[in-house]
Protein backbone atom coordinates (compact mmCIF):
# COMPACT_ATOMS: atom_id res chain seq x y z
CA UNK A 1 0.00 0.00 0.00
CA UNK A 2 0.94 3.87 0.98
CA UNK A 3 3.78 2.78 3.14
CA UNK A 4 1.09 4.97 6.09
CA UNK A 5 2.50 1.75 8.96
CA UNK A 6 6.18 2.69 8.20
CA UNK A 7 6.28 5.25 10.76
CA UNK A 8 5.33 3.15 13.62
CA UNK A 9 8.11 0.46 12.51
CA UNK A 10 11.04 0.06 14.39
CA UNK A 11 14.14 1.64 12.91
CA UNK A 12 17.53 0.04 13.93
CA UNK A 13 18.47 -3.39 13.06
CA UNK A 14 15.19 -4.66 11.42
CA UNK A 15 14.60 -5.60 7.29
CA UNK A 16 11.52 -4.90 5.80
CA UNK A 17 9.98 -6.44 2.57
CA UNK A 18 7.11 -4.42 1.19
CA UNK A 19 4.59 -5.98 -1.10
CA UNK A 20 1.57 -4.79 -3.55
CA UNK A 21 -0.08 -6.05 -6.76
CA UNK A 22 -0.40 -2.32 -8.06
CA UNK A 23 3.58 -0.61 -8.81
CA UNK A 24 2.46 2.50 -8.47
CA UNK A 25 1.43 1.85 -4.71
CA UNK A 26 4.97 0.60 -4.16
CA UNK A 27 6.53 3.70 -6.01
CA UNK A 28 4.72 5.93 -3.19
CA UNK A 29 5.83 4.21 -0.47
CA UNK A 30 9.32 3.79 -1.89
CA UNK A 31 9.52 8.18 -1.29
CA UNK A 32 9.34 7.43 2.78
CA UNK A 33 12.77 7.09 3.63
CA UNK A 34 14.80 5.74 6.69
CA UNK A 35 13.28 2.06 6.82
CA UNK A 36 16.09 -0.87 5.17
CA UNK A 37 13.24 -1.82 2.65
CA UNK A 38 13.05 -4.38 -0.14
CA UNK A 39 10.03 -3.74 -2.05
CA UNK A 40 8.13 -6.61 -4.66
CA UNK A 41 5.25 -6.18 -6.94
CA UNK A 42 2.77 -9.68 -6.26
CA UNK A 43 -0.47 -10.27 -7.22
CA UNK A 44 -1.32 -13.14 -4.41
CA UNK A 45 -0.56 -16.63 -5.37
CA UNK A 46 2.40 -17.61 -3.94
CA UNK A 47 4.22 -14.98 -1.93
CA UNK A 48 7.83 -14.80 -3.17
CA UNK A 49 9.54 -15.07 0.27
CA UNK A 50 11.65 -17.79 1.59
CA UNK A 51 9.40 -20.53 3.98
CA UNK A 52 9.61 -19.73 8.11
CA UNK A 53 11.31 -15.81 7.19
CA UNK A 54 9.38 -13.31 8.35
CA UNK A 55 8.26 -11.99 11.69
CA UNK A 56 5.16 -9.83 10.97
CA UNK A 57 2.50 -9.72 7.93
CA UNK A 58 0.33 -7.20 7.88
CA UNK A 59 -2.43 -7.66 5.24
CA UNK A 60 -4.45 -4.24 5.37
CA UNK A 61 -7.19 -4.51 2.38
CA UNK A 62 -5.23 -7.23 1.16
CA UNK A 63 -8.07 -9.77 1.64
CA UNK A 64 -10.71 -7.83 0.26
CA UNK A 65 -9.16 -7.51 -3.25
CA UNK A 66 -6.72 -9.87 -4.06
CA UNK A 67 -9.06 -12.64 -5.50
CA UNK A 68 -7.40 -15.36 -3.68
CA UNK A 69 -9.23 -18.49 -2.04
CA UNK A 70 -8.98 -17.85 1.20
CA UNK A 71 -7.67 -20.75 2.85
CA UNK A 72 -5.00 -20.90 0.24
CA UNK A 73 -3.72 -17.43 0.82
CA UNK A 74 -3.39 -17.61 4.41
CA UNK A 75 -2.34 -21.23 4.01
CA UNK A 76 1.15 -19.31 1.69
CA UNK A 77 1.27 -16.06 4.44
CA UNK A 78 1.80 -18.93 7.74
CA UNK A 79 4.18 -20.65 5.37
CA UNK A 80 6.90 -17.63 5.56
CA UNK A 81 5.86 -16.37 9.09
CA UNK A 82 7.95 -18.06 11.90
CA UNK A 83 6.56 -19.71 14.96
CA UNK A 84 6.06 -16.67 16.98
CA UNK A 85 5.49 -14.60 14.42
CA UNK A 86 2.14 -12.53 14.01
CA UNK A 87 -0.15 -11.75 11.30
CA UNK A 88 -2.30 -8.80 11.30
CA UNK A 89 -5.17 -8.34 8.95
CA UNK A 90 -7.93 -5.63 8.26
CA UNK A 91 -10.71 -6.27 6.09
CA UNK A 92 -14.11 -6.26 4.80
CA UNK A 93 -16.58 -7.31 7.36
CA UNK A 94 -19.62 -9.42 6.68
CA UNK A 95 -20.90 -9.91 10.25
CA UNK A 96 -21.73 -5.84 10.23
CA UNK A 97 -24.96 -5.06 11.68
CA UNK A 98 -26.12 -3.13 9.25
CA UNK A 99 -25.63 -6.05 6.79
CA UNK A 100 -27.41 -8.82 9.27
CA UNK A 101 -30.37 -6.69 10.00
CA UNK A 102 -30.71 -5.64 5.91
CA UNK A 103 -30.26 -1.85 5.94
CA UNK A 104 -27.00 -2.13 3.70
CA UNK A 105 -25.61 -4.96 1.01
CA UNK A 106 -21.94 -5.27 0.67
CA UNK A 107 -20.35 -3.97 -2.55
CA UNK A 108 -19.89 -6.72 -5.44
CA UNK A 109 -16.55 -5.78 -6.12
CA UNK A 110 -15.08 -6.94 -2.79
CA UNK A 111 -14.63 -9.84 -0.83
CA UNK A 112 -16.31 -9.81 2.36
CA UNK A 113 -15.62 -11.90 5.49
CA UNK A 114 -17.76 -12.79 8.62
CA UNK A 115 -15.06 -12.95 11.52
CA UNK A 116 -15.20 -16.78 12.43
CA UNK A 117 -14.24 -17.55 8.48
CA UNK A 118 -11.09 -16.00 8.97
CA UNK A 119 -10.75 -17.31 12.72
CA UNK A 120 -10.98 -20.88 11.40
CA UNK A 121 -8.20 -19.94 8.11
CA UNK A 122 -5.76 -18.94 10.71
CA UNK A 123 -6.58 -21.59 12.93
CA UNK A 124 -6.22 -24.14 10.52
CA UNK A 125 -2.98 -22.70 9.21
CA UNK A 126 -1.67 -22.77 12.76
CA UNK A 127 -2.27 -19.72 14.41
CA UNK A 128 -4.14 -18.06 17.39
CA UNK A 129 -6.12 -15.53 17.38
CA UNK A 130 -4.86 -12.99 20.04
CA UNK A 131 -7.18 -10.22 18.99
CA UNK A 132 -9.96 -8.77 16.98
CA UNK A 133 -12.60 -6.05 16.93
CA UNK A 134 -14.16 -3.01 14.15
CA UNK A 135 -11.95 -0.91 12.65
CA UNK A 136 -12.71 2.59 11.79
CA UNK A 137 -10.36 3.12 8.63
CA UNK A 138 -11.63 6.94 8.67
CA UNK A 139 -10.63 7.64 12.70
CA UNK A 140 -8.43 4.95 13.32
CA UNK A 141 -10.48 3.67 16.06
CA UNK A 142 -11.19 0.45 17.18
CA UNK A 143 -14.79 -0.50 17.57
CA UNK A 144 -17.04 -3.25 18.16
CA UNK A 145 -16.77 -5.87 15.73
CA UNK A 146 -20.58 -5.96 14.32
CA UNK A 147 -20.75 -2.05 14.44
CA UNK A 148 -18.18 -1.52 11.68
CA UNK A 149 -17.87 -2.66 8.00
CA UNK A 150 -14.16 -3.52 8.47
CA UNK A 151 -12.32 -5.66 10.97
CA UNK A 152 -8.99 -6.26 12.67
CA UNK A 153 -7.68 -9.79 13.58
CA UNK A 154 -4.54 -10.21 15.50
CA UNK A 155 -2.94 -13.51 15.25
CA UNK A 156 0.63 -15.61 16.53
CA UNK A 157 2.05 -18.54 14.72
CA UNK A 158 1.82 -21.72 17.39
CA UNK A 159 3.21 -24.21 14.98
CA UNK A 160 6.50 -24.97 12.90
Amino acid sequence: GSGRLFKYLPRAGKKYFACDVNLKMLLFAKLKKGLNISYFCSSGGKLPCKSKSIDLVTLIGVLQNCGEDLKCFINDVSRIIKKGGRIFIVTKNLGWDRFIYGKLKPEYDHNWFFDYELESALNEAGFEVDKKGGFDNRSGEVTNINLSHEMFILARKTVN
